[in-house]
């Protein structure tokens, strides 16, 4: 009776009678399916996300393109020693939404996981899966967030699964969409130019060669424009040359292409293999034609690199004479007359020393550079990493960072023997650790300098590879050392310096005035930079710097007991970096923008953009009352829509409209769902982005507006205004 049974429930799970039934969102379908009706203890089996959008609605690939959101699952408690796989993602296609293009699916999709099951299950339980998934569905108008919370149950069996009845749908999807790895059948090779890539596809096999029809890439990582056209062309011999346009997220240092090429006709005679996977690394192409372009181009690139390493060096020598290094190379030079009267190998040593120290700094920002970069591409920022030098908390950092080295040049106190390698004094005394520090400190405060003077190297910083990044500024850095190495190998250049006295010490406090004058001069760099209010906290922090300076040199002397000292270095150290730490939490990249929009409202002078201010219902009744018209924009960063309508806003006859009518303009931001947003469109009788309206004083009803905007019923909207 009991087998009858089982066999009866198997039955019933194979019809999905077991199975939780489709969730639904306002436009999508959703359920999780398996390719078998029960599991077996250790033995792997796939499970699927199946979506069923409606009719002229889409969701998303793992990347969106130029606007979307990837859809996620998220598994909850999962039964132990249950593992699920990454989504194999099925091939997409391309939607073209007013010139913003996004990689989508349409219709019914399976995002297939394979699922392995502890081996140790008691045969006769269920295995209940329960999972969240969110995503975003969207038609050619607008765009609504859904999400569904799903569950699957699986009776688990020693005996070898049956398939589901979902079991060839899957297997239909894993046939027909799911990217082949056809590296038997084709060759893939990329080559990338200043703002394009070259994507080469070339068959493998013997003539004929099938012809794959419309062919379309689509990169896994962001770094292909996705609305810049893609030029395809087709050789005789069946190679295809695809000319991709870089993104703005394109990494400098990338190796290589990964992505999905589309072939309408499939990459086989047969027709299957609709997506191809490939990843192809940057470099020249195996055909003879491009084999000897590359090695010319490599030929031009190395008389290139060369030139670019003679640049560096001779960078680092000019270096020497920049207004940020200069005060250092007093030091030294002051540190050559300690040591005159030492053992030339003694002078040699400290020489390399410092060298050394010189060398491990500019190794360090080549290490550092990379994920630097790739912070500043995430921002929008096309230079990349070296722009982290002429950050805001960077020049802070350097402000308090020379300030406090200019109080020990003062003699508010000693930073150890020898003020951090400023050079004090780089004697034997001072010790090599002091002279390896002063080769740190040359690179930290040399940086803001090297930009405006090694472009062309620092632009090649962007693009190079590591060995080679590492090269440049080895060259670099033997240019900036090049002086103090050369007086080390040749100690008797140091005779016609001035005798040691007490002339040091004047010249010592002498140059902590240039470190003040640099201090000036980055202040003047960071009031550029943040807001007025920011400004502040920086001039605080100089003061807090000070004072913990002050506390440091009166408690933390060589004469106070060692307890005084630890009290003293913690007090100095909250007192120092306590407010830096506060002023880095106040800068904003957006500020300088925030500071153009203030300094316009104080001097009434127009902005040739709109200044979107955040959305709130009272904000909406102030300015109401003031007599003022309001212009909501309900809006999301995922919505593609509202991308392309944010273009109608730049248009100057519309801008000036707006000023003209003095209407305020509010940004509801439904970004993150928003509740009070939620609500506000509820109230509209809407749950979806765009929607825009327009309040006008004295009227009881609003003006909404279509959701695709142009500037023709924008203004319309606007022209309304003054209309009884």
């Amino acid at each position: 009776m009991k087998t009858v049974l089982r066999i009866f429930v198997l039955w019933l799970v194979g019809l999905g009678v077991l199975s939780a039934e489709p969730a639904r969102s306002q436009h999508v379908e959703a359920e999780l399916v398996a390719n078998v009706t029960s599991i077996q203890p250790g033995k792997p089996f796939e499970i699927a996300l199946r979506m069923k959008m409606d009719p002229h609605w889409h969701t998303y690939w793992k990347n969106p393109g130029d606007a979307g959101l990837v859809t996620e699952i998220e598994w909850q408690n999962l039964p132990e020693g249950l593992t699920i796989g990454e989504i194999h993602w099925p091939t997409p296609h391309s939607f073209d939404q007013g010139g913003i293009v996004n990689y989508v699916y349409e219709g019914e999709v399976f995002l297939i996981m394979q699922a392995t099951p502890s081996a140790n299950l008691p045969a006769g339980d269920n295995l209940q899966l329960a999972a969240r998934a969110d995503w975003l569905e969207c038609d050619d108008k607008t765009c609504v967030p859904g999400g569904v919370d799903l569950k699957l149950e699986l009776p688990v069996e020693n005996a070898p699964p049956p398939p589901s009845t979902w079991a060839p749908a899957l297997q239909a999807t894993e046939q027909d969409f799911w990217p082949r790895e056809l590296s038997e059948d084709w060759a893939a090779e990329a080559k990338q130019s200043a703002t394009t890539i070259t994507l080469t596809v070339r068959p493998l096999s013997a003539p004929p060669h099938h012809n794959p029809g419309e062919v379309t890439f689509f990169s896994a990582n962001a770094y292909v424009e996705p609305s810049a056209p893609q030029v395809v062309t087709r050789a005789p011999n069946g190679t295809l040359t695809i000319e991709l346009t870089k993104s703005e997220y394109f990494s400098g240092s990338a190796s290589a292409l990964p992505g999905v090429l589309r072939a309408e006709k499939g990459w086989l005679a047969s027709g299957e293999g609709i997506g191809m996977s490939i990843d192809p690394t940057f470099g020249a192409t195996a055909s003879t034609p491009l084999v000897a372009d590359s090695a010319k181009g490599s030929e031009t690139a190395g008389r290139s690199y060369f030139g670019l390493l003679a640049l560096a060096f001779l960078g680092g020598l000019i270096l020497n004479l920049m207004p940020c290094v200069f005060p250092v190379i007093g030091l030294k030079v002051m540190g050559f007359v300690n040591q005159a009267g030492e053992s030339p190998g003694k002078v040699i040593a400290h020489g390399l020393v410092y060298t050394l120290g010189v060398l491990v700094s500019f190794w360090a920002i080549g290490l550092m550079f990379e994920p630097v970069h790739q912070t500043f591409l995430s921002t929008g920022q096309a230079e990349g990493g070296w722009a982290a030098w002429l950050t805001p908390r960077f020049v802070l950092f350097l402000i308090i960072l020379v300030f406090v080295f200019s109080l020990s040049l003062s003699g508010l106190f000693e930073f150890g023997v020898s003020a951090i390698g400023l050079g004090s004094s780089l004697s034997a005394k001072a010790g090599y650790a002091g002279t390896f520090s002063a080769g740190l400190f040359a690179v930290a405060v040399g940086a803001p300098c090297a930009a405006p003077f090694l472009a062309p190297v620092l632009g090649a910083l962007v693009k190079t590879s590591l060995p080679a990044r590492e090269l440049l500024l080895t060259m670099l850095g033997l240019g900036l050392a090049a002086p103090y190495l050369i007086l080390s190998f040749f100690p008797g250049l140091t005779r016609k310096l001035p005798r040691p006295g007490p002339w040091m010490e004047t010249f010592k406090e002498g140059m902590a005035f240039l470190l003040y004058a640099t201090v000036a001069a980055l202040v003047w760099v960071v009031a550029d930079q943040v807001v007025p209010y920011t400004l502040f906290f920086v001039l605080i922090s100089i003061v807090l710097a000070g004072m913990g300076s002050w506390v440091f040199g009166r408690w933390g002397a060589i004469n106070k007991t060692a307890g005084t000292r630890r009290i003293a270095v913690v007090f100095a150290l909250i007192l120092i970096v306590g407010p830096v730490l506060y002023t880095f939490s106040r800068i904003s990249e957006d500020e300088r923008r925030e500071h153009q929009i203030q300094l316009a409202k104080e001097t009434g002078q127009k902005l040739d953009f709109l200044v979107w201010e955040p959305w709130s219902p009272e904000t909406v009744s102030t300015l109401l009352a003031e007599g003022r018209p309001v212009y909501i924009d309900f809006t999301a960063r995922w919505c593609a829509t509202c991308q392309v309508n944010k273009r109608v806003y730049k248009s100057k006859a519309l801008i000036e409209d707006f000023q003209k009518n003095n209407v305020a303009t509010l940004k509801a931001d439904w970004t993150d769902h928003n509740l009070e947003v939620t609500r506000a469109l509820a109230e509209f009788g809407r749950s979806a982005v765009p929607f825009n309206v327009l309040y006008i004083p004295g009227r009881s009803e609003p003006v909404t507006l279509p959701e695709l905007l142009t500037e023709a019923n924008v203004q319309a909207a606007l022209a309304e205004i003054g209309v009884e």
